[in-house]
């Protein structure tokens, strides 16, 4: 149930020994982690579930 800010990183990926920073778009909590560390994963696989509030002001 971290608290994060728009443009946090909250994820890093390794494809070829290369890491990449994934972002946050928006302000939020997170709710889950979609997979475990160490993880093969595919384009498109949701890697952190967030709670957003979408209240004008929140």
């Amino acid at each position: 149930g971290e608290l994060v800010e728009a443009g946090q990183t909250v994820a890093l990926v390794e494809a070829m020994k290369v890491f990449d920073e994934i972002h946050t778009e928006r302000a939020g909590r997170v709710a889950r982690l979609g997979v475990t560390p160490g993880q093969v994963v595919s384009t498109g696989t949701a890697l952190v579930f967030m709670e957003v509030d979408d209240r004008p002001g929140g």
